[in-house]
């Protein structure tokens, strides 16, 4: 089974009753297959740039942040 077809699977598994209207006026949340699903997908779009070094630029401003400010300045 290819990842496109495990994905309508899941889907599958996620009755007409659940969606967000519903949800809203029951107070339940998705099931736990479709968390699964959605962290997957997130997790499929956003690896590479998870994986992407910081830029300079901003380890700059980050390490700027951290240092204590001098009084009167």
């Amino acid at each position: 089974m290819n990842q496109d077809e495990e994905d309508k699977s899941v889907k599958s598994e996620v009755t007409p009753s659940q969606n967000s209207e519903t949800r809203a006026k029951t107070g339940r949340r998705a099931p736990a297959v479709l968390d699964r699903w959605f962290d997957a997908q997130l997790g499929r779009l956003y690896s590479d740039v998870a994986t992407e070094p910081v830029p300079v630029e901003m380890l700059q401003l980050i390490s700027k942040l951290k240092k204590p400010k001098r009084p009167g300045s």
